[in-house]
């Protein structure tokens, strides 16, 4: 097993490690285009060579202690199995590695797989929380047997309390990946049907093993096995408690609509009309790899058979789409035209009586507009610009591929754009000295000038040689803005709880002027990560935090730039926290804690208290309202003692 660890290690080694645990806290508050934006981003930040170097260290170690001619790389997800959620299929696995080179790339799959699109969107619509993108790589040596099967103790389609199991001979992942089950098992009382002796052996084997998993979960098990002969010992794969039942329908036949010549097998319940081809995929096959079709779909079709127990199925039935294979010439008789599915029969049901169309999907839907805010896609434009280019040819390339990428023909930029001397220098380094604002926003720009009240007022905090206690700052900012310090218990909760203000800022309850995260692990190393004096090679090392400080200011849009959005920031932002005081808060820090130093308006208190409140932690620092600092200080003490006792 290589720990979920490895994972988050890798996520820091690319420089997305912050991007990932934002969107762990706001998967869900996000427009979901910029869901996948981000998620897509962080992908592109483990596709590197940092990233790999882990997953061969990993992948070199294990091969040789598993001595095997072929492994298994499994995925092994916090998310995945659950009693709500199973994820079928969503996260990648891989079969016949010979090399540790193969287990190399099959790791790092693994873990990307983690924020792929269909993972994403999967999440998006089951719900699932809290969410944990925490993934673990379980590594097999693989099992060659005569026969694959699935068992599940309980019908899934009928709720009928008899175990049933499908087998296959065309290999280990044949039958869950969409193919059609060579044999068929049930076992209603007292013994397998629809199997010789020998496999009623075998079966009656892994039923004694599924009652057990079931009893230790208190669930319904979905179980994956391997015969290496049939009549011997099983070899358990998985095991994984069921998520959906249909319950009270009875035997699913396919009996169907009386005169209906489109009949099939039952996979998913329910029932649904549309036009086939078009709300309704008709396909030859679906299989896990039609994931993008599934979700856009609310019926599917497919001419093979297939298992009721492959991860298709198991999806479909999680998410309330109505899925009927075997359906001999659908694609020929039903394309084009509306049909009403019968989910639970496995009937297909025309509700037109005109002549058939001439088999082809229907058009797709028009696209719908996409757009993006004028500061937003100028952030965009100087993270991601070719130095040396027409910029106005840059702004075209860069909204195409943007456009493309989430499925649409064109965007539109809406609103206006600062013009500020930061901005332009920026942009005449990037593109040469014709570069303007003004030019590529010629809707006209909106003033802004640069305003160093916030850093100066910051600067004037009183400092202290003595290592051992920190003196209090005092005295107002002369504004709203205020100081706040607080000390976490953990090396990483500074940055997790500066995510989540981020998130905050974006709902409206605050507004973030300036912040410093200090850490130490836990042999008292420290490190500043602050938004002060940031070079373009500094900013590519802690490109991911600052990527997520460019969100402050601008939303998840820029958060997706990852290590470029970081360097561009660090080359707007202004100088921030004094460095005297900042490296005296690291000293006076203790050895695996950490602290975040705040300029911050509150706009919503009760909020703003209920989301520091979630976590224990130490005011350092403040010159907060005295009734505030109290509520704070007591909030966070509540936590603590929450916690203690616990």
């Amino acid at each position: 097993m290589i720990p979920a660890d490895r994972f988050w290690a890798a996520l820091e080694a690319g420089g997305v490690l912050v991007q990932a645990r934002y969107l762990e806290s706001a998967a869900f508050r996000l427009d979901p285009r910029h869901t996948l934006d981000l998620a897509a981003a962080i992908v592109e930040g483990m596709t590197g060579p940092a990233s790999a170097a882990l997953a061969w260290e990993d992948a070199e170690a294990a091969f040789a202690r598993l001595d095997a001619p072929r492994v298994v790389c499994r995925s092994s997800a916090a998310m995945e199995d659950g009693r709500s959620a199973a994820f079928p299929g969503v996260f990648v696995s891989v079969l016949n590695l010979t090399s540790p080179g193969d287990l190399a790339v099959a790791i790092a799959d693994c873990w990307r797989s983690v924020f792929s699109a269909d993972a994403l969107r999967y999440l998006l619509r089951v719900g699932s929380e809290p969410v944990d993108f925490s993934m673990a790589a379980l590594l097999q040596r693989q099992v060659d047997a005569a026969w694959y099967g699935v068992y599940v103790s309980i019908d899934p389609l009928t709720g009928e309390p008899a175990p049933r199991a499908d087998l296959s001979q065309a290999g280990p992942e044949a039958l869950v990946g969409g193919g059609g089950a060579t044999l068929r098992a049930r076992r209603p009382s007292g013994g397998w049907t629809g199997v010789d002796e020998a496999m009623a052996a075998s079966l009656e084997a892994v039923d004694r093993v599924a009652r057990r998993l079931a009893a230790h979960l208190q669930s319904d098990v979905d179980l994956e096995f391997a015969l290496p002969v049939a009549g011997g010992d099983p070899v358990i794969l998985q095991c994984r408690p069921i998520t959906h039942v249909t319950r009270g329908t009875g035997a699913a036949t396919a009996g169907g609509i009386a005169g209906s010549p489109f009949v099939g097998r039952s996979c998913a319940s329910g029932h649904t009309s549309g036009v086939a081809g078009h709300e309704i995929a008709v396909m030859e096959q679906v299989t896990t790899a039609d994931y993008a079709v599934v979700f856009r779909s609310i019926g599917i079709v497919t001419e093979r058979d297939a298992s009721p127990l492959s991860h298709v199925a198991i999806l479909c039935r999680e998410l309330g789409i109505p899925f009927i294979c075997g359906v001999e010439g659908a694609r020929a008789g039903l394309l084009g035209r509306r049909v009403a599915m019968h989910g639970a029969s496995g009937a297909i049901e025309i509700l037109h009586d005109a002549e058939l169309t001439p088999a082809r999907p229907a058009a797709p839907a028009p696209p719908g507009e996409l757009t993006i805010s004028a500061v937003e896609f100028l952030l965009r434009l100087l993270a991601e610009g070719r130095p040396g280019q027409p910029p106005a040819a840059e702004a075209d390339r860069i909204a195409r591929r943007y456009a493309r990428f989430l499925g649409q023909e064109s965007v539109r930029v809406v609103g206006h754009c600062m013009s500020a001397p930061a901005l332009e220098r920026l942009g005449a380094d990037l593109f040469g000295s014709g570069f303007s604002t003004a030019l590529l926003f010629p809707n006209g720009p909106a003033s802004s000038q640069p305003d160093d009240s916030r850093a100066q007022a910051l600067r004037s905090g009183p400092v202290n040689d003595d290592t051992t206690e920190l003196e209090i700052p005092n005295g107002s900012t002369g504004s709203d803005e205020h100081l706040l310090c607080i000390a976490f218990d953990k090396p990483s909760r500074a940055t997790e709880v500066l995510v989540n203000l981020v998130h905050l800022q974006q709902e409206g309850a605050l507004r973030l002027g300036d912040a410093v995260v200090i850490s130490k692990d836990a042999d008292g190393r420290a490190q500043i990560q602050e938004t002060v004096d940031v070079t373009p090679g500094k900013a590519a090392l802690i490109g991911g935090w600052l990527g997520m400080l460019a969100g402050i200011a601008l939303g998840p849009l820029a958060i997706a730039g990852g290590v470029a959005a970081g360097a561009l920031y660090g080359k707007l932002v202004d100088k921030g926290l004094a460095d005297d005081w900042v490296k005296q808060m690291s000293e006076w820090l203790d050895a695996g804690r950490s602290a975040l130093l705040l300029l911050v308006t509150v706009d919503d208190k009760a909020q703003v208290l209920r989301e520091l409140g979630r976590y224990e932690g130490e005011v350092v620092s403040t010159d907060l309202p005295e009734p505030v600092r109290l509520e704070l200080e007591q909030a966070l003490r509540e936590r603590g003692a929450g916690d203690a006792g616990g």
